[in-house]
């Protein structure tokens, strides 16, 4: 899958293939499925004790919620995601660190959400494709 965005007056290229696990790993020596998952699970958990908060406050008590914002550690797994799939498409040799000096707050924020919907319609088309091909 391959897309282009355009971020502060700049156009971004993004390309999201079979490559990227095998990229991911060998630049930053983690495996992407297993960082996505802990992000996914993260989520989930917050997700579930504001749930559960809300239950509580709708009993009257008074509650605390938790924020549903990622660590810093996970923002900088979807960062180096999104440099990956940028790098795919453009093919360019600069480093991560490189590219992420020229990128402002805004845009920084911006391509973990780009990279998270990326990566995600990606592996939702893969897994359709296979459902469809199981008939």
């Amino acid at each position: 899958m391959e897309t282009t965005y355009l971020i502060n007056k700049k156009e971004y290229k993004f390309k999201s293939n079979a490559l990227i696990p095998v990229l991911f790993f060998n630049e930053f020596k983690m495996d992407i499925f297993v960082e996505i998952n802990k992000i996914s699970e993260y989520l989930n958990i917050q997700q579930k004790i504001n749930e559960n908060l809300k239950k509580e406050e709708e009993k009257g008590k008074e509650v605390e919620y938790v924020s549903e914002d990622l660590k810093p550690e996970q923002k900088i797994v979807l960062l180096k995601l999104a440099y990956l799939l940028n790098k795919n498409a453009e093919n360019f040799e600069k480093d991560f660190n490189k590219w992420l000096e020229e990128l402002n707050i805004i845009d920084f924020n911006t391509m973990q959400d780009i990279a998270t919907k990326i990566w995600m319609d990606d592996i939702t088309t893969t897994v359709e494709l296979k459902k469809k091909d199981e008939i």
